[in-house]
């Protein structure tokens, strides 16, 4: 049979994202379910795959129209064997291997990637091939992270790992001296987990009469910092920390441009502005005069990434994306 149809599957800290594309990489439909963390991977992936059939059954598409299936999470990986080895924001999630299992379960060949890198990959080859040789996307959603395009080419590291802005620390007070840490700095100063916190702690209480917001409405409050001057002061303290983290990434490695996206970066459109003055005051001025910061173009960067990375892995030969 015709194997017409790619996967894609975007997994956070919170949902999951299933993705149908074509061959050409377009995007034919998706649909979002919440994370049933049970902090058993093997039961987890479980339903990550049950729910994806209900998915393939509801378009009725049938397992043998599926070419492969790439699949991208916030997780330090084995990229070579598609193996999970550590997810901070899920517990439990460790040395599973993501392939053999789509395999067993669904007969569909699965390839991992780091989910930063699944963005700028989606980004970069939708929008950005043409234009740029040298690009970050920093995705911030329940954590932050990000991915790297350096001279034309996605930049995995030594350990698959380039681009883990969540571990920057930006302040000498904070450094960790008598214990390894298990959360990332600026991981802990922006991120959808930190406003996610506010709210746990009965901060929301203070300026909504009673009623929790959700994140991304601190966004959204902003706009009347003038008269609430607790979210003036937590949202821009918040974007002097992306601010920081963005100087040293444009001055360390000469960069075109900068993309902001993810749950809660895809509603920064207010901040761009503020983020800009942040980096040409404190960056090295001939670098960052020309450089652009910008919210993301792709809806769904990291399902076109995790698919084009899938693609690139079972059909290497024949396929060049980036090479």
């Amino acid at each position: 049979m015709n194997k017409k149809y790619l996967i894609a599957i975007d997994i956070g800290g919170t949902k999951v994202h299933y993705g149908l594309f074509n061959n050409k990489f377009k995007i034919l439909n998706d649909s979002k379910r919440p994370i049933k963390s049970t902090r058993n991977i093997f039961k987890d992936f479980t339903c990550i795959v049950n729910d994806l059939k209900s998915f393939l059954n509801k378009l009725s598409i049938k397992t043998t129209e599926i070419r492969c299936i790439g699949v991208c999470v916030p997780s330090v990986i084995d990229s070579e064997t598609d193996t999970i080895i550590w997810t901070p924001n899920l517990k439990n999630w460790k040395n599973f291997n993501v392939r053999n299992f789509f395999d067993k379960e669904i007969g569909i060949p699965a390839f991992l990637s780091y989910d930063g890198h699944a963005a700028v990959l989606g980004e970069y080859s939708i929008h950005y091939k043409k234009e740029v040789k040298n690009m970050i996307f920093i995705s911030i959603g329940t954590g932050i992270g990000s991915g790297l395009i350096l001279d034309g080419k996605l930049f995995l590291g030594s350990h698959n790992l380039a681009g883990a802005i969540g571990w920057f620390i930006n302040d000498k007070n904070e450094v960790i001296k008598d214990k390894i840490s298990v959360l990332g700095w600026l991981e802990s100063k922006v991120s959808g987990k930190y406003l996610t916190g506010l709210v746990e702690r009965g901060f929301s209480n203070d300026i909504s009469k009673g009623r929790k917001i959700l994140p991304t409405e601190f966004f959204e409050l902003y706009k009347y910092k003038e008269e609430n001057r607790k979210i003036k002061f937590i949202v821009e303290e918040m974007l002097d920390y992306l601010g920081m983290a963005i100087s040293n990434i444009a001055t360390l490695l000469d960069l075109d441009l900068v993309v902001i996206g993810g749950g809660v970066g895809s509603k920064m459109g207010f901040a761009l502005d503020y983020l800009k003055r942040i980096v040409i005051r404190n960056s090295q001025p001939y670098i960052t005069k020309d450089l652009k910061i910008r919210l993301s173009k792709t809806k769904n960067a990291s399902l076109v990434g995790a698919v084009i990375n899938a693609v690139e892995k079972a059909d290497y030969k024949n396929c060049k994306i980036l090479r």
